[in-house]
């Protein structure tokens, strides 16, 4: 998208970015399927079809470049992260994984290999590679990688 498009739109870079994210909040919600297998794999499921879509691929480029630039850009940004990990902190919560499980690292472990697909490897992630990502993260859990011990 050219700039002139992006100021024509929504005024700013910080509009634009804080208008993607909240559509991306709004699609990427707080599993709960029952069990904590099917929660994160649901979680990475959301977040693949966000990465996968054009929306979701503008609003995560415009985030990695605005972020540097604007202090704007990174409250938004700072926001939106922290009222994820207040949603999906209810997966870890709920009694199936470790006590001490932290909620954070967990979740960013998920979301990492999805987002490295899409900014490294420059091709959106597949369903494979969510549930991938849900698998190895689950095993970590269970073995204790992410507690506080």
């Amino acid at each position: 998208m050219h700039k002139t498009t992006i100021y024509r739109r929504w005024g700013s870079k910080e509009r634009l970015v804080a208008e993607a994210l909240e559509a991306a909040e709004s699609r990427i919600g707080a599993p709960d399927t029952g069990d904590v297998e099917g929660d994160l794999r649901a979680l990475a499921h959301s977040i693949q079809a966000t990465l996968s879509g054009r929306e979701g691929v503008a609003a995560v480029h415009a985030l990695v470049s605005g972020a540097r630039a604007s202090p704007e850009v990174r409250r938004i940004a700072r926001r939106f992260w922290a009222t994820r990990m207040d949603h999906v902190g209810a997966i870890v919560e709920r009694g199936q994984l470790r006590r001490g499980t932290r909620t954070a690292e967990e979740i960013e472990h998920l979301a990492a290999p999805l987002y490295y697909q899409l900014l490294v490897r420059g091709e959106p992630p597949t369903e494979a590679d969510a549930d991938l990502a849900a698998a190895v993260v689950l095993a970590a859990a269970r073995a204790g990688v992410f507690t506080a011990d």
